[in-house]
């Protein structure tokens, strides 16, 4: 394991000028250097809505939760990790977005994943709507990716006519975030 956690007592300032501009709003993992004396990391980005992101804190302090596993859809399986925000409100998280994983062997996710796995902590950067860094949040690493990973392989490498674009299609039609949750 990396030891990769912020040395305590310090205040820590970020820039993102030379970050190349995130996904769309939703959840990713990007390689990213946040303290140069710790050199690259993989880190979680979460693009979102300042104002929905002000609302999350009146709930108190981020708790970053997983919901993770393999799913069979009518288009093959998916692997899926739903990171969530707490609190649950009618069965459902209050704010959820979902990683999903093709089975088959993929090098940019996978390798990602491997690497964010041998991490001692998830550093977790929240971007708003305009790029502008909201937060860098710090969560120890208990989520088992490095299983989630292994689970992918596994069921990948008895795939054959598979098609993750379908599969991931149908895992939006035919799994809601109640059933999810349930699993």
């Amino acid at each position: 394991m990396r030891n990769n956690a912020f040395p305590k007592g310090q205040k820590w300032h970020f820039e993102c000028a030379k970050w190349h501009t995130p996904a769309p709003i939703g959840v990713h993992l990007n390689p990213v250097t946040l303290v140069p004396e710790m050199g690259p990391e993989t880190v979680l980005i979460l693009r979102e809505k300042r104002k929905f992101m002000n609302e999350l804190r009146q709930f108190g302090p981020l708790t970053l939760n997983i919901k993770s596993g393999a799913v069979r859809t009518s288009a093959g399986p998916v692997v899926f990790m739903t990171w969530w925000f707490p609190p649950i409100v009618a069965c459902t998280p209050y704010a959820s977005y979902e990683l999903l994983l093709s089975p088959l062997p993929q090098s940019g996710i996978s390798q990602l994943i491997e690497e964010i796995s041998r991490q001692t902590h998830i550093h977790l950067v929240i971007f708003d709507e305009n790029h502008e860094i909201f937060d860098v949040v710090e969560f120890e690493n208990v989520y088992n990716l490095g299983g989630l990973l292994n689970l992918a392989h596994e069921i990948g490498a008895h795939l054959k006519n598979y098609t993750f674009d379908e599969a991931k299609q149908a895992f939006f039609q035919e799994f809601s975030m109640e059933r999810l949750m349930a699993l």
